[in-house]
């Protein structure tokens, strides 16, 4: 018999994405029977969906306290399932995405947790804009994630229910980056990491500039707040020395294309910036971004 998958989704924001993501998730090739959707408000402005009837797997619940890490555990008290699937609410599941991810984790020995593939889109298909293009080329790349940082993002990520028990759940005074401290943590309990190309979700890449800042001052929140809550993870400031995300572009685009785009050079360079800025504010006193 298949495990019964509980999936869950932090929302905070856009009702439309978040319909279409449940109506990926209705048409699974998995049974029926054997799964929940979990939606997770976390006080958004916007009220998720009006009408639940669309979605007969998926039910809401409450978490008043800002934070996407503590959606996501109040999604983990709430959850019946033996194994446990995280995507976003502006994600589409591929419609074997539960029937993949889940016979992967079952069939790895001691595996702590698999990453799906995020395929990133664009608005308009064939027709990227700039920022499209340099999204799709860096962000959220999976494969790297699971195979050099030993964690996944929480876009495509399943997991057991076991391992939450046993390494606990995520740190939900975490803004960004929690993802990567659980991730670190099943890692040093010695469990498997799997990456798994075919378990897919689709992700729309960033467009605006708007996104593309606040993206970057996100991030940085994060990779502050791990800076100064685990040391041991080796997190330093961007203006102090290369920070992930440019060693990911030199790992990632460099071998396979020799240098960098001039274009994308530009943008590297906004986006350090704009890190190294948010840094400063955050030394200053500032509170760091909400995901």
């Amino acid at each position: 018999m298949q495990p019964f998958v509980s999936v869950i989704i932090p929302f905070y924001g856009n009702p439309t994405e978040l319909g279409c993501c449940l109506a990926a998730l209705e048409h699974q090739s998995y049974s029926p029977s054997r799964f929940e959707v979990i939606v997770v408000d976390n006080g958004s402005p916007v009220p998720p969906l009006p009408n639940m009837r669309r979605h007969p797997h998926a039910r809401i619940v409450q978490e008043p306290e800002p934070g996407s890490y503590r959606a996501r555990n109040r999604g983990i008290q709430e959850a019946q399932g033996d194994v446990i699937a995280f995507t976003d609410a502006d994600c589409v599941p591929a419609s074997d995405w539960l029937e993949r991810g889940a016979a992967h984790l079952a069939t790895m020995q001691e595996c702590g947790m698999v990453g799906g593939r995020i395929v990133m889109t664009t608005r308009i298909p064939g027709q990227p804009t700039l920022l499209e293009r340099y999204d799709r080329e860096f962000g959220l790349l999976q494969e790297f994630y699971v195979r050099s940082c030993h964690f996944a993002v929480t876009a495509n990520l399943f997991t057991s229910a076991s391992i939450i028990r046993t390494v606990g759940s995520f740190d939900g005074d975490l803004l960004s980056g929690g993802d990567r401290e659980w991730g670190r943590r099943v890692f040093a309990a010695g469990h498997t990491q799997h990456y798994a190309s075919d378990v897919i979700v689709l992700h729309p890449a960033r467009s605006s500039v708007r996104a593309f800042i606040r993206k970057n001052r996100r991030t940085a929140g994060g990779m502050y707040q791990l800076w100064k809550k685990y040391p041991a993870l080796g997190i330093h400031a961007p203006y102090r020395s290369s920070n992930m995300q440019l060693q990911v572009r030199n790992l990632h685009f460099g071998k396979k294309h020799g240098c960098l785009r001039p274009s994308f050079t530009g943008l590297t360079a906004a986006a350090w910036m704009i890190r190294s800025v948010e840094w400063i504010r955050l030394h200053l006193g500032g509170k760091p971004l909400r995901a």
